[in-house]
Order: structure tokens, then sequence, then C-alpha cells
């Protein structure tokens, strides 16, 4: 399945200049990426098991995306271990991370583990999101491999590119949220210092 470009440009209706190269009040949209950054097994006594997926959203725009709800389904060694979908709402910060939980049934954990020491992995997903241009279906598609060890699963990607939301760097441990810096704090006004448009050595009071 083939989705459009991510780079999609949005042009503000009536704030259009004739000379400019790039019409003023455009706005620069960006897909949202989509990564799996955890993986969590639950195995119970009576019931299916069940696998948790850690998804984190990465938003590169200005603005604040909300998206509505995630479906994923989880191939281990070419064959499907199960699917889910988170059904609520989750907000997607501007130039920020964001992590959700999708849980996938399963009939076993032991499904989960690849037939030799490692094997290939596939992670299948989409949701909608709400933007400045509509309502938009993201896509995302990750492979990697499971590696089995005596303490249990690794899971290591091989598409996933680091997040870079504006100029700032998020790092790699994906279920750490980072707070981008604020604006540089105006100083104070020095205490003798006199007020604009005061006589000097009048106090700055009023004539």
């Amino acid at each position: 399945m083939t989705f459009p470009p991510r780079a999609l440009r949005f042009l503000l209706p009536g704030l259009v200049a004739a000379t400019a190269c790039t019409p003023l009040g455009a706005w620069l949209y960006d897909d949202p990426s989509f990564a799996l950054s955890a993986v969590s097994l639950h195995e119970v006594a009576e019931g299916p098991d069940s696998v948790e997926l850690r998804i984190t959203g990465c938003n590169r725009n200005d603005f604040e995306l909300m998206g509505f709800g995630f479906e994923a389904v989880l191939n281990v060694d070419g064959r499907t271990v199960g699917s889910g979908r988170l059904e609520n709402a989750y907000q997607l910060a501007t130039r920020d991370s964001t992590s959700f939980t999708v849980v996938v049934a399963v009939s076993s954990v032991d499904d989960v583990s690849p037939s030799e020491a490692k094997g290939p992995y596939e992670l299948v997903g989409s949701t909608t999101l709400k933007t400045p241009i509509g309502d938009r279906r993201v896509a995302l598609r990750q492979e990697g491999e499971v590696h089995r060890g005596e303490e249990g699963l690794q899971w290591r990607a091989r598409n996933v590119t680091l997040c870079r939301p504006g100029q700032s760097t998020l790092p790699g441990d994906w279920n750490t949220r980072t707070t981008l810096p604020g604006p540089e704090r105006i100083p104070d006004r020095p205490t003798n210092q006199p007020m604009p448009g005061s006589i000097p050595g009048s106090g700055g009071g009023k004539p």
C-alpha cells in the first residue's frame, strides 16, 4: 500500500502575496512518523495472552495534531502473530514525541518468539489524523529482527531514523519525553538606570 508524499503545503485563504516566491501565510505540513519503541509480553493463566506495543509518534510541525485510533498487525517469521487497535484519541504535541500503547491479543506468547535464535518481524499500522488540511490516513511499516536470548526477546529495528522535530533532537530512548527549550528570558532593567524619556539626575519622576 502506498501513501502520498510526506511534505504538503497548505495555503491559508486570503493571505497570498503575488510577488513572493513562497505565498504569505503558507503552512508547511509534514506527516508525523510512527515507530515501535518497546514491546511487553503478558502471559495469563486463563484466556489469551497479549503483547503490548509501545508506539511513539514524532510531530515535526509547528502545531499540534490529533489522532483517532491506531490499528496494528504484528508479523514474526513471516506469519501473523496478532492484531490490535487503540480506540482512544491521542494528541501529538508541537515539535515533540508522544507515546501510546496498542494491545495485541495472541493465543500464546510463545507465538511471538522466532523459530530460530533470531527471526524477522514486521509491524504494519495506520491511524487517522486531524490536520489543518483535513483528515489524513498515515501508515507505519517497521521491519527488524527479534533475537531470543536468556533475558527474553530483544527487538531491533532496521528502518527507524532519529526523530528530529524542528531544530531539536530527541534522544534515542523513546520512553523519555523531551521538553523543548523556551524563549530566552528578557533581563530585568538595572535598578539605577533611568526610565526611557526621563532626564538624567531627575530621578525619572514626573515634572
